[in-house]
């Protein structure tokens, strides 16, 4: 739980800090990225310090390149 609440304060930290200037000089663009990486850090940082098992990306391309594989190369 206390994992949970130093990443959150981490990342708060960082974007009040990094943010501001961004919306200062208007880089709205910049913004929503630096926003979105952040967040997307953050929940990962989140479930790794939680010990969530995720499935692996790998199954994903498998399933996606199996039939593609077995109709190119026939056994």
């Amino acid at each position: 739980m206390w994992g949970t609440f130093a990443v959150l304060f981490v990342a708060v930290s960082v974007g009040m800090i990094e943010l501001p200037p961004l919306f200062r000089k208007r880089w709205y663009k910049e913004a929503v990225v630096h926003i979105a990486a952040l967040l997307a850090g953050t929940v990962l940082s989140i479930i790794a310090i939680r010990l969530i098992a995720l499935p692996s990306p790998l199954n994903i391309i498998v399933t996606v390149f199996k039939p593609i594989n077995d109709w190119l190369f026939p056994k």
